[in-house]
């Protein structure tokens, strides 16, 4: 896995999307890459997770998940995080 692959999904301004974007450190925080985790307020989540099958799903900007591109695996787990967030999202915020 190199830090190149890695993937963001979070929320964009308006929790009803979400955006995709290339990983960068200043914004996404710290990534280890040993371990394959990523963090989030202090909570140590796999890569290919979301934050919200290890946290009670909420819209607060953020990242939801952080992925490698080149695994199917993150790849499914990403497509059905999105859909999720922006379930949820819709649910709660953009009726």
């Amino acid at each position: 896995m190199k830090k190149d692959d890695l993937v963001v999904l979070s929320y964009s301004r308006n929790p009803c999307y979400t955006q995709l974007t290339r990983y960068n450190k200043n914004d996404h925080g710290e990534v280890n890459l040993k371990k394959g985790t990523w963090e989030f307020r202090g909570l140590e989540i796999k890569l290919g997770e979301s934050r919200s099958t290890n946290q009670r799903m909420t819209t607060e900007q953020g990242v939801i998940g952080i992925y490698d591109k080149t695994k199917i695996a993150h790849l499914e787990n990403l497509v059905r995080a999105a859909i999720t967030a922006v379930d949820y999202g819709n649910r709660i915020n953009c009726d």
